[in-house]
């Protein structure tokens, strides 16, 4: 299977049980094994909670549904949307929400900065919320100058 590997899961449980013939307590442990086939394109998005600020200043409840709506259409790995007129007037319909509020709300989630671009072309803010693996987020936030990493020397 391309693009698939397979991840090995092992999970241990200590319990005892009474042994009726003796009335000792006779320590046992199971163990049971997972094997996992998970591809590698999986797509999952990924909230960090420490950086939440901007997201709980929404006062609208439409910019919730936009948000969340633009989450899923960002590219895998770069938070990239592309908002064609066509995309935009899908996205109207799938929401329920006119287009001029679609606009209203892009525009209030840029202020908050949860949102970045111009004229259909927009970024998430992968601060906050992210649509790939890890390792492509952290350049990603560097370039927004978002992410900031504090080192402690001991």
């Amino acid at each position: 299977m391309a693009g698939k590997k397979r991840i090995f899961l092992k999970h241990q449980t200590d319990s005892e049980y009474l042994d009726t013939a003796t009335g000792e307590l006779i320590p046992h442990t199971t163990h049971k094994h997972f094997s996992v086939k998970v591809d590698s394109a999986d797509q999952f998005f990924m909230t960090f909670i420490q950086f939440m600020g901007p997201y709980y200043e929404i006062k609208y409840a439409d910019d919730y549904k936009v948000l969340g709506k633009l989450n899923a259409m960002a590219t895998l790995n770069t938070g990239e949307i592309n908002l064609s007129a066509k995309r935009r007037r899908e996205l109207s319909e799938e929401l329920k929400i006119s287009q001029p509020q679609i606009s209203r709300s892009i525009a209030r989630l840029k202020e908050l900065k949860l949102l970045y671009g111009e004229s259909g072309s927009y970024t998430i803010a992968s601060e906050i919320f992210w649509r790939g693996g890890t390792t492509e987020r952290v350049p990603m936030a560097k370039k927004q100058k978002m992410l900031t990493i504090d080192f402690e020397e001991k």
